[in-house]
């Protein structure tokens, strides 16, 4: 990916545009040619410009099951499992929150 010196006003249809696309930031990222370093940058950017906090914590719906696919260990040593039937979509949020406020 090359550089890209993109006017704020850009950054922020870009933005616009991948909240309400179904792609994860790494494709929408791809599909446009833009760094998802700098993609992140500005997006924390506008996060903080309007005031907004950042969510610490997605809601989720717990599974009686005790069978996990898929086990994730935090920095603080908490540890989530998940099974293969979990949302992709909510799994994906979740992992955006833990890394926003530095949990992953």
């Amino acid at each position: 990916m090359r550089r890209r010196h993109l006017p704020t006003q850009q950054w922020k249809q870009l933005i616009q545009e991948w909240q309400s696309s179904s792609l994860s930031v790494l494709q929408f990222c791809r599909n446009k040619d833009i760094p998802t370093s700098a993609f992140y940058r500005w997006k924390a950017k506008f996060k903080l410009s309007e005031g907004n906090k950042p969510k610490p914590f997605v809601q989720v719906k717990l599974s009686q099951s005790n069978h996990a696919n898929l086990e994730l260990v935090l920095n603080a040593g908490h540890v989530l499992r998940f099974s293969e039937a979990t949302d992709k979509k909510a799994l994906v949020s979740a992992l955006e929150a833990f890394k926003e406020v530095g949990l992953c």
